[in-house]
């Protein structure tokens, strides 16, 4: 086994200056414009992006959804059963 990263809430902080180190990433405000990505990047074939920034507010149950909209696009692509 190898050793490759480590992070605490401070790196989050740190890094994304997520209060405290806060897994909600965004504040939403009535002035603020709601982030909402597609999951996907033009230009960039068979990639599929998911997690906590990707949607505000953000944290965990962003990222849970954005996995599972992650799955059902490839398998809308795949001509799968999208119902999950």
């Amino acid at each position: 086994m190898e050793f490759l990263d480590s992070w605490t809430p401070l790196t989050y902080e740190r890094y994304c200056n997520a209060y405290h180190g806060s897994y909600m990433s965004f504040v939403t405000t009535s002035e603020g414009k709601q982030i909402k990505m597609k999951g996907t990047i033009k230009g960039i074939n068979n990639l599929y992006v998911a997690g906590q920034w990707t949607n505000s507010p953000g944290g965990l149950p962003v990222a849970v959804a954005s996995g599972k909209f992650a799955v059902q696009r490839i398998l809308k692509k795949n001509g799968k059963d999208i119902n999950i």
